[in-house]
């Protein structure tokens, strides 16, 4: 397994991403579900080893084990937080891309116009959506639309809206919150990577000359794909809808400035609950892993090798 060790690095984005969002019992909640979804999932992938030592015995590759399969690791609560930390994020890359694409799917749809929604006119000739009238709190900043006993709602186009207000009710609907509850679950469909992630084994061709860790190429073009490439699309998603909500560039920034904010919250708030199935499932992951590895070391359908560790300063390799 990997090195838990803690760098000074790591301290900010932890106390950023998982002890201040631990104030919401969010984590308790979608943490439940995911681990049952998850270890359903690890189960199926484990139908699929067979296939997979095929696939590599047949293109005349064999295996190394650095270390034997071992379940019964024990890590402290640092280690166990650490390493919670480094599992997270590729699920949470992951759901910060779903929720792109949910913007760009939601987030285009008359956004430029706010047609279909009401506004309420304020006496000095502010627009506000209706739906903000006599809700207790002044919305106007002449607080007309507390006062008025009979607000008469106004359409496009003879009332276009605030930007912002546009945005939040065509983009962040009910419909892309469902999207953003259900995106750890969706995530977790990496939890196989995470495993294999830490596995000690090794695919060696002869062909190429190559020795690469078992699930590493996946992981790799996974983290390209949703590592922080996934950031920058969205900030390019958030201007794309900021762009196209208003003309003025003073109200675009408003819009991105308003839109990352609200991004920023409740990313952190995933974050927290990735990282919490992680901590609390740290053991069975580890576990599952040794029972990957022993089916694996077990094949007699490819051929295993044992690095031999009695004879410090030599690198010899025995057949399993």
């Amino acid at each position: 397994m990997r090195r838990t060790q803690w760098r000074f690095r790591d301290v900010p984005g932890f106390l950023l991403l998982v002890v201040i969002p631990a104030l919401s019992l969010i984590g308790l909640i979608i943490g439940f579900i995911i681990s049952l979804l998850a270890k359903i999932f690890l189960k199926i992938s484990m139908l699929f080893i067979p296939i997979y030592i095929k696939r590599q015995s047949a293109k005349g590759r064999f295996l190394i084990r650095f270390q034997n399969p071992d379940g019964q690791v024990e890590l402290s609560l640092k280690q166990r937080a650490r390493l919670a930390f480094s599992q997270a994020w590729l699920p949470f890359t992951m759901s910060v891309f779903i929720l792109t694409m949910a913007i760009t799917v939601r987030g285009f749809e008359d956004v430029a116009t706010g047609e279909g929604l009401e506004f309420y006119k304020c006496a000095d000739g502010e627009e506000i959506t209706f739906d903000y009238v006599n809700d207790g709190y002044a919305d106007c900043d002449d607080g007309s639309d507390e006062s008025d006993s009979n607000p008469i709602p106004c359409y496009y186009p003879e009332c276009t809206g605030d930007p912002i207000d546009i945005v939040y009710e065509k983009v962040f609907d009910d419909e892309w919150f469902g999207i953003w509850a259900i995106s750890p679950l969706l995530a977790f469909l990496t939890a196989p990577m995470l495993i294999l992630r830490e596995s000690t084994i090794a695919v060696v061709d002869k062909e190429n000359r190559s020795i690469v860790p078992i699930g590493a190429s996946a992981y790799r073009t996974l983290n390209t794909v949703l590592g922080f490439g996934a950031f920058v699309l969205l900030l390019d998603t958030c201007w794309s809808v900021a762009s196209i909500a208003s003309n003025s560039f003073g109200e675009r920034m408003s819009v991105l400035f308003s839109m990352i904010l609200l991004m920023l919250i409740l990313v952190m708030i995933l974050f927290h609950v990735l990282w919490a199935y992680s901590f609390f499932h740290v053991k069975t992951h580890l576990r599952i892993l040794a029972q990957f590895e022993e089916r694996i070391t077990q094949s007699k359908e490819i051929e295993i090798h044992t690095f031999n560790e009695k004879e410090p300063g030599i690198v010899t390799i025995d057949p399993a």
